[in-house]
């Protein structure tokens, strides 16, 4: 309320409350707090993230060419790789890239929409697994996925160096409106060879697995997957191995993690 207002701000960063709650089953409430309360800054720490944060500018905003050295470089690097992706609309691969990698991973039941417009429309229903791998870049979970189906075909072949069974097109032919699907698909940075560096990076997406769902096929999957498994970067969650991700998959109320390469270059086969 406006009475509590003065309260609880605090010059000169305003409202610094911080409200969470936490629900679940058989938790460790002494243990919980205690960790939050390890989060807490100390006041010599405070004083140091003043003097270094106060007056800093976000690295999308700073001019690279009134600062120097390794910092100048970071923003480059940042503009180049990151921002010029992002400004553009996902884009259809038409030639082999120089490099790619995955920004995201998502593997869902969704319902076929129709053709329109030459673009095969998904609304989803239900996420089985989603892999979180370039915050900056990744879409998060989504509500829909299209495919333009005059490049699907050739994107694939771009990205793959084997297929098996039909090709997307030919799938997605025979499936009528309000079919359930099994899909998958990878949000993708991929660069390509060019001197320009604002056309370096691109954002694609490719299907890896689309199929018409039978009911035993989708039981089993929900039974699979009661619940969405999200999976982060490890050097997210702290402690990272170089070139690692890290899935978390509940078992038995209990945590377990697995480690799995980053892959690069070519992204393995579409099923």
């Amino acid at each position: 309320s406006e009475e509590e207002m003065p309260a609880l701000w605090q010059k000169p960063w305003g409202d610094r409350r911080t409200e969470l709650v936490v629900i679940g089953q058989d938790m460790d409430n002494e243990a919980i707090t205690a960790a939050l309360e390890a989060c807490v800054l100390t006041d010599p720490e405070m004083d140091e993230y003043i003097e270094t944060f106060l007056d800093a500018q976000p690295l999308d905003i700073i001019d690279e060419t009134k600062v120097d050295g390794e910092l100048a470089e970071k923003i480059k690097k940042y503009k180049i790789e990151i921002l010029a992706p992002k400004r553009n609309k996902t884009q259809i691969l038409t030639q082999a890239p120089k490099s790619s990698e995955v920004i995201s991973a998502h593997s869902c039941l969704a319902v076929y929409q129709g053709d329109k417009g030459g673009v095969a429309g998904f609304q989803i229903k239900r996420y089985l697994r989603y892999a979180h791998l370039i915050p900056d870049l990744a879409s998060g979970l989504v509500k829909e996925f299209q495919l333009p189906l005059d490049s699907a075909d050739m994107q694939t072949a771009l990205l793959v160096d084997e297929t098996v069974g039909s090709v997307l097109s030919q799938t997605i032919a025979y499936l009528e409106e309000g079919d359930k699907v099994e899909l998958e698909w990878l949000q993708i940075r991929v660069e390509y060879d060019t001197p320009i560096n604002e056309q370096r990076f691109r954002i694609i997406q490719q299907c890896q697995k689309l199929a018409k769902l039978e009911a035993d096929v989708e039981n089993a999957l929900i039974d699979q997957y009661p619940q969405p498994q999200i999976m982060i970067r490890k050097d997210q969650m702290c402690g990272p191995g170089p070139g690692e991700v890290a899935k978390e998959t509940k078992t038995g109320g209990k945590t377990k993690q697995e480690k799995t390469k980053k892959r690069k270059g070519k992204k393995g086969k579409r099923r």
